[in-house]
């Protein structure tokens, strides 16, 4: 993938790698080169994800973001989610600067931009399976998840083999994140929980109504 080019088998390869062999490709990964191809990297994997939510919205298949980016619907909100998967990849690179720096890695911008472009191959991967909360709001925030898990693992190798951080300072870091993201699961169900209380007894006091 060279400058202001784009290679889509080289794409394809490199997030298959990215996701089912993280510690291979981190440690063999290019961290130099020029922004374009990081950036292009990003529009690539919004583009694609972006897709995924709007065959959702056409279809009415109900998902988590499917075709709704804020106040923005459908063909609007695809656009949405390329520039804000651009965006958010540039200021997610100076978050993984600051992480990488504080466990004793790679601290240029360019190297932890290239990493956190490779991270947003979970994106496609999670748009994907948030059609199961179709199926269940429950299942579905279960499956979400088990992906963040599974980000902070592939977060795991592209600090320690890319950017060569300290492997203790890691893991003390990503347990911290993975502690995190429990908690806001714990309170995802809890407010999940609610709103099904208040829509059984909705319908509760509709059918006494109908009664009466």
């Amino acid at each position: 993938m060279s400058s202001l080019t784009f290679d889509l088998n080289l794409f394809l390869q490199e997030s298959k790698n990215t996701l089912l062999n993280p510690k291979r490709y981190f440690s063999s990964m290019k961290i130099f080169g020029g922004l374009a191809d990081p950036l292009i990297k990003a529009m690539a994997y919004g583009i694609l994800t972006g897709l995924i939510y709007l065959i959702c919205w056409f279809f009415r298949i109900k998902s988590f973001g499917a075709g709704y980016v804020g106040d923005a619907v459908g063909f609007l909100a695809f656009i949405k989610i390329i520039i804000m998967t651009a965006i958010s990849s540039a200021i997610g690179a100076l978050l993984l600067v600051l992480i990488s720096t504080s466990c004793r890695g790679n601290s240029d911008y360019e190297p932890n931009l290239r990493v956190t472009a490779s991270l947003l191959a979970v994106m496609p991967v999670y748009a994907i399976f948030s059609i199961l909360w179709e199926l269940n709001v429950y299942l579905g925030i279960i499956i979400s998840f088990i992906i963040s898990l599974y980000f902070i693992w592939i977060l795991y190798f592209g600090l320690v083999a890319a950017l060569k951080c300290k492997q203790k300072n890691v893991s003390f870091v990503l347990y911290g994140l993975a502690v995190i993201i429990v908690l806001l699961l714990l309170l995802q169900l809890r407010s999940d929980g609610k709103q099904e209380n208040i829509k059984s007894e909705a319908t509760k006091s509709s059918k006494e109504l109908k009664k009466n």
